[in-house]
């Protein structure tokens, strides 16, 4: 494992810290989440429905409308996927 210096101590760091041990200084930036989870369970609760008024709407003529449905629902359950919960 590597060692790094922290750019506010100068302490000598593990690479794999997230913060400094010495100083508190912040080494990595988290990942942020797209959305908070609450949000994130609405939008894939919106977008399973969409899809399924997507599907089920291909029995008649297909319309642009509909296709847009699909991709829009899938879109959303991918962004709802990509939640975290906040502490």
């Amino acid at each position: 494992m590597s060692l790094k210096d922290c750019p506010e101590c100068g302490q000598s760091v593990s690479g794999a810290a997230v913060t400094c041990p010495g100083c508190g200084h912040p080494l990595k930036k988290p990942k942020q989440a797209l959305v908070s989870r609450p949000l994130g369970l609405i939008l894939q609760l919106i977008g399973a429905c969409m899809i399924f008024w997507g599907i089920t709407l291909f029995m008649g003529p297909v319309t642009g409308g509909k296709i847009a449905g699909l991709f829009g629902g899938f879109f959303l359950v991918y962004v709802g996927g990509r939640t975290k919960a906040r502490l």
